[in-house]
């Protein structure tokens, strides 16, 4: 269950940059979850999303963790633990309601919600700065985005998964 609400707020994030952000982007993001009693947990890495709505989120530290989006299915990769895990995306997440309801609140701020959970998706210009969110179990989480590239030109395959022959792989 919990993979599936990190696959859901990676999943709004995006549809909700590509719904406002038109253009495919790439970008450093730091992720930031504080638990309620305040102790912070740190991510960081790239973000690559292009015109067919893939995405790929390569997670650098605390450990190397690859997020290959489409439409369809989310497959993470681990390559520390020489495992990959595919879920089937198709109608578990309601995307489309969402950027239906996605509204702007001012000062380039937009807020829409899912399962639940309120996001504040936050622009400068057409270039994404943050998302924020308290997720179902009081945890604020932050994405915040850095040195942005819009329309990038990506090298062939970056957005196909390619197991090694050592990994397990796990279907849910």
């Amino acid at each position: 269950m919990k993979l599936i609400k990190i696959l859901a707020v990676l999943l709004f994030a995006v549809n909700i940059l590509q719904a406002v952000v038109i253009r495919p982007f790439k970008a450093n993001f730091t992720q930031v979850v504080t638990n309620t009693q305040g102790k912070k947990l740190r991510y960081s890495g790239r973000i690559y999303t292009n015109k067919a709505k893939n995405i790929l989120w390569k997670y650098k530290t605390p450990t190397v963790k690859n997020i290959y989006i489409t439409t369809s299915r989310v497959i993470i990769e681990e390559p520390m633990l020489e495992q990959a895990i595919y879920t089937s995306i198709d109608g578990g997440l309601s995307i489309n309601g969402i950027l239906g309801s996605a509204k702007k609140i001012g000062g380039g701020k937009y807020r829409s919600s899912l399962q639940g959970v309120v996001y504040t998706v936050k622009l400068q210009g057409e270039k994404i700065k943050s998302i924020n969110y308290n997720d179902k179990f009081g945890n604020h989480v932050y994405i915040g985005f850095t040195s942005i590239q819009t329309n990038p030109v990506y090298r062939k395959g970056l957005f196909k998964f390619r197991a090694k022959s050592n990994y397990d792989i796990i279907r849910k």
